[in-house]
């Protein structure tokens, strides 16, 4: 039976003065529900399909999200298969392929859950990839669309200016670890010669590590765009050493992480954030988008309640938004009991 991998992430979207939650409506939900919009890339094209806003009711509390389908389009080709009484046979062909996914995105936490729903998935990476994409081609629409009007007017307004009151949004979508992933990576190491921490503007979010708490009150009095914070010894880092500064620099995913060294052969390895995420796996994908959300996000919940992940508590400020959004855009309630069993949709 086949099993399909669901990952975990941090979904930061921000600029200098504004985080997901602000930038949704004017921003992202505009190109998440583009259906025009494609990213390319060689042969291949990725696009987001049937996003859906959802007010999700479970435990007697409240979550808004969104939920759609990461498409890649391609094209598998051949020049030849094998037959046991011909051998090779050339017979050059081409077939049109879309494998997808399925992602859950929480606008009260900011914590995206990825289904790879068939064989082949685009990668988390290739969904950050294609969200700034999408963000920034909207970005640009929207500035344009505002010089346009405003051009043959006496408030007319330069491309400039416009360009730096919409300013391109920053996105990262950061795997969150598992402990004991981080612990199991490490062991490969005979030698750690380096550790690497780059610090990432979160949303809404406090550092529950006073260390790199300070080093974000540093990076904000200073204006810093980029702090990496870098551990480096010819002899070796001390292993626990390093397992337990991983898993304090990488707990919220807030920041992207790397080691490098080597093996017992002396072969050079080296390592991020999605060696050690946390992922499950789920046999049967229930029928329909709506469903699958369901499932996903009590996939989310149980890890959330066995502790591998922490959730950060809810901001009453940001709450009131995402219900805001929800009601403006008339998003479908769907409730989740604890036995629920994710009909179709």
């Amino acid at each position: 039976m086949a099993r399909h991998t669901v990952e975990f992430a941090n979904a930061i979207i921000r600029t200098d003065d504004k985080e997901l939650i602000d930038l949704f409506s004017p921003t992202i939900w505009p190109a998440l529900t583009d259906n025009t919009l494609r990213r390319t890339h060689g042969d291949s094209a990725f696009f987001i399909n049937e996003c859906k806003g959802l007010t999700i009711q479970h435990n007697n509390k409240e979550y808004q999200a969104i939920t759609a389908r990461f498409i890649k389009t391609t094209k598998l080709k051949r020049a030849q298969y094998y037959n046991e009484s011909e051998g090779l046979i050339a017979d050059p062909q081409i077939l049109d392929s879309a494998p997808s996914a399925v992602f859950l995105l929480i606008l009260n936490n900011h914590k995206l859950i990825y289904l790879h729903e068939t064989a082949h998935a685009p990668p988390l990476s290739q969904l950050e990839k294609t969200l700034s994409w999408l963000i920034k081609t909207t970005t640009q629409k929207i500035i344009h669309r505002e010089y346009t009007a405003r051009r043959p007017k006496k408030d007319k307004i330069s491309l400039r200016k416009l360009q730096a009151e919409n300013p391109q949004p920053d996105v990262h979508i950061i795997p969150i670890p598992h402990e004991g992933s981080i612990s199991e990576f490490v062991e490969l190491f005979e030698k750690i010669k380096s550790v690497e921490v780059r610090l990432i503007r979160p949303n809404s979010e406090i550092d529950i590590n006073p260390f790199f708490g300070m080093a974000r009150q540093e990076q904000e009095r200073i204006k810093s765009k980029q702090t990496t914070i870098t551990q480096k010894s010819p002899d070796g880092l001390s292993a626990s050493g390093t397992k337990n500064y991983l898993a304090a620099a990488s707990k919220q995913a807030n920041a992207r992480v790397s080691v490098t060294g080597t093996n017992e052969a002396g072969k050079k390895i080296s390592g991020d954030n999605e060696k050690f995420s946390i992922k499950t796996y789920i046999s049967t994908i229930p029928t329909g988008l709506v469903s699958i959300a369901k499932k996903l996000f009590m996939e989310f919940e149980n890890l959330t309640n066995g502790h591998p992940i922490e959730k950060p508590p809810h901001a009453t400020a940001i709450d009131t938004q995402a219900q805001r959004i929800a009601q403006t855009n008339n998003w479908q309630t769907v409730r989740i009991e604890e036995d629920d069993s994710a009909s179709s949709d």
